[in-house]
């Protein structure tokens, strides 16, 4: 159903906050540094529904989407490669398993190889990608209980970390298993309870840290992998929600989640782990009315940039942040007329970062992109990347080399399908 909304002048985001830049359409300009965003392709065209669409890139600009799929009677998983050279090789199915495949997720260590993971109906699976072909499917729980909700990171030296929730009711408790561990997976959560909305990201030096929620106290935990686990830590006590952590290449890592602030709407909070320790939790949004679906991400150099889908009192917005040493204040990304939602960020190894998100169109849903430059603290060219009639749903985005690659489903006027854009 979709939500219709007053509109919101673009007038205010250009005279009020002129640093940022205005603009729709067009190429990149300003923070991304490239041309634009190539025309949509897409990735399969077997006239089955395909959904939860997923995306990595390297540091060569190789990038592999995974997705879900229904194929003769049960759901898989699927995967595409994409090269500077050749373009996007012809989907690949991952999951040899003739029960149900769900939830895939894909990372890459930034040098080529891709590892992916997804929920089977009896437990979580893994496949490594290296030399241009995935080796063969681990299962990396021992399928005593129910495994679900997988997530996955990757380390410079081409160590992957697989996390997941594993539990019966209401007494989930996270494990993890790296890929190429001979012993059997480790509970990483300690206290009896209910855990869920698990994530985890890696440095390039070996080092991995966990978050997720407690739900029966509210109270968001972090762990950290260094060699061995170090003890679990709580690092907010608000009833969070949603977190989401990512790395830079020197040990430091950042979450972000939303959570009720004093002022009674739900809000967004950031903790910054650095010299060993978490800071401490400090809000990042400035109204006073909710902020939802909070993502990260590191350029690898000290720098990050947080996004979320904005209550600002008109319209639900795109908002962002970035951090440079030092938190710059929250600016709205978008101010078009309708809802915009579902945003994703990432950042390329030139240090560019890249949000997408699906925007509400006179009834369709289209997918919408800027840059943000952080060391001039300035936006690019608001750009459209989808033009087709149809609601497009659930973009990603990864950054390559200088690239990007974003990636969403969308009807191809048959079923649901996946496309896939570059910008440079």
């Amino acid at each position: 159903m979709k939500i219709l909304r007053a509109v919101l002048s673009f007038f205010l985001i250009c005279f009020v906050l002129p640093l940022f830049g205005c603009g729709g359409g067009g190429g990149g300009g300003g923070g991304g540094g490239g041309t634009g965003w190539s025309t949509p392709v897409t990735l399969e065209s077997t006239g089955l529904i395909a959904g939860l669409v997923q995306i990595a890139g390297d540091s060569s600009g190789n990038y592999m989407a995974v997705w879900q799929q229904p194929d003769s009677g049960s759901d898989n998983v699927y995967a595409a490669y994409y090269t500077p050279a050749s373009g996007w090789e012809a989907r690949e199915l991952l999951d040899d398993l003739v029960l149900d495949s769900y939830n895939p997720q894909v990372v890459t260590d930034g040098v080529g190889k891709f590892a992916a993971v997804w929920e089977a109906e009896d437990g979580i699976y893994a496949r490594y990608f290296d030399a241009g072909s995935w080796g063969v499917t681990k299962r990396m729980d021992d399928g005593s209980v129910t495994s679900a909700r997988p997530q996955v990171a990757a380390d410079g030296s081409g160590d992957f970390m697989v996390v997941w929730e594993e539990g019966i009711g209401f007494t989930a408790d996270i494990y993890a298993r790296k890929f190429n561990d001979v012993a059997a997976a480790v509970e990483i959560s300690s206290a009896v309870g209910d855990r869920e909305n698990l994530q985890v990201a890696a440095d390039s030096t070996g080092d991995f840290m966990v978050v997720w929620v407690d739900n029966a106290s509210g109270d968001l935990y972090a762990r950290r992998f260094s060699g061995g686990w170090i003890a679990s830590e709580v690092i907010s006590t608000d009833l969070a929600w949603a977190p989401q952590v990512a790395a830079d290449g020197s040990g430091d890592f950042m979450a972000v989640w939303e959570q009720p602030d004093s002022d009674t709407s739900n809000s967004i909070f950031t903790n910054h782990f650095t010299s060993g320790a978490w800071a401490g939790a400090e809000r990042r949004e400035v109204l006073t009315l909710d902020g939802f679906y909070p993502q990260v991400a590191s350029d690898g150099a000290g720098n990050f940039m947080i996004v979320w889908e904005q209550d600002d009192g008109v319209v639900n917005s795109i908002y962002g942040a970035g951090f440079d040493g030092a938190w710059d204040s929250a600016f709205p990304i978008e101010g078009m007329d309708d809802m915009a939602s579902i945003p994703q960020v990432s950042a390329n190894s030139a240090g560019d970062f890249m949000a997408v998100w699906a925007h509400d169109d006179a009834g369709d849903d289209d997918i919408w992109a800027r840059s943000y430059d952080i060391g001039t603290s300035s936006l690019g060219s608001l750009v459209l990347v989808d033009e087709r009639t149809n609601d497009a749903d659930a973009p990603q985005v990864a950054g390559g080399s200088a690239n990007f690659m974003t990636v969403w489903s969308q009807s191809d006027g048959t079923a649901e399908s996946i496309f896939a854009s570059l910008y440079e």
